[in-house]
C-alpha cells in the first residue's frame, strides 16, 4: 500500500489558496517552491508555503479527501487550517515546535542533533538525546524515553526531510 498526503499551501499573504494531493510530501512542496512546473497555478499564483497537510496509509484515501476539500468552501478550509496552525506558519516548523515542547527538548540543541543525524547517517545515542532535555530521565525511565524520541525524530526527518532529497 502507497502512503499518501493532501496538503493546502498559502501564497505570501495567505490570500491564495492550492489543494493538492501527493505520495511524497516534500518532493512536492519542493517542486512548488521551484516552480517546477512554471505555467501551473501554483507557480503562477505562488502558493508555495505549506500551511495544512494530512497523511494517510492509502494514497486513494488520500485522493478522496482532496476531493472532499476541494469541493468545499474556501471557508471551510480556512477553518481547517486555523484550527491546526492558527498562525499559518510552515508545517516543518511548526512539527519541529511540536515534537521539542511534548517531550521537553531545547529545540537548538535538538534542531543540531537532527541535523547531524541526517548528515552523518548516524542514529544519535541516546546521551545526547537526553542532553536536549531539560532534566535528564531516571534510570528506570532512560530507555523508554530515549527510545520515544528517537522514533518522533526519525519520523520527523522522514517527513520532512527524506522526502526532499529522495
Amino acid at each position: 500500500m502507497k502512503p499518501g498526503f493532501i496538503y493546502i499551501l498559502a501564497n505570501k499573504n495567505n490570500t491564495t489558496l492550492y489543494v493538492g494531493v501527493t505520495s511524497n510530501l516534500l518532493q512536492r512542496i519542493e517542486r512548488h517552491k521551484s516552480k517546477f512546473y512554471p505555467k501551473s497555478f501554483s507557480a503562477r499564483y505562488n502558493t508555495n508555503k505549506l500551511v495544512y497537510y494530512e497523511a494517510f496509509q492509502d494514497i486513494g484515501a488520500a485522493i478522496a479527501r482532496e476531493k472532499q476539500l476541494k469541493a468545499g468552501s474556501r471557508a471551510k478550509k480556512i477553518a481547517l487550517i486555523e484550527k491546526e496552525n492558527p498562525d499559518w506558519q510552515e508545517q516543518k516548523v511548526l512539527a519541529l515546535g511540536k515534537l521539542c515542547d511534548e517531550e521537553n527538548l531545547d529545540k537548538a540543541q535538538f534542531k543540531a542533533l537532527i541535523d547531524t543525524y541526517i548528515y552523518s547517517g548516524q542514529e544519535p545515542i541516546k546521551d545526547d538525546v537526553f542532553k536536549c532535555l531539560d532534566n535528564r530521565p531516571s534510570i528506570l525511565k532512560a530507555r523508554e524515553i530515549g527510545e520515544r524520541i528517537l522514533s518522533k525524530m526519525k519520523e520527523y526527518v522522514q517527513v520532512f526531510i527524506e522526502g526532499m532529497t529522495g
